[in-house]
């Protein structure tokens, strides 16, 4: 599948309830994953938030 470069778009370009919705999405399918331990699903979730909510971008 070809995808045109303008419709890609960024996690950091969402506004900051889509930015929230998909890190909440994600937080659940890493607890739900069975091949992980409680404790490696929260690592890998707050990695997910630090990437989703990086430092340098400010919300309104």
């Amino acid at each position: 599948m070809v995808v045109e470069a303008e419709q890609i778009q960024t996690v950091a370009e969402f506004d900051h309830e889509t930015r929230l919705a998909v890190a909440h999405s994600a937080c659940i399918m890493l607890a739900l994953d069975p091949e992980l331990s409680p404790k490696d699903a929260v690592a890998d979730a707050c990695q997910v938030f630090s990437a989703v909510f990086p430092k340098e971008v400010k919300d309104n």
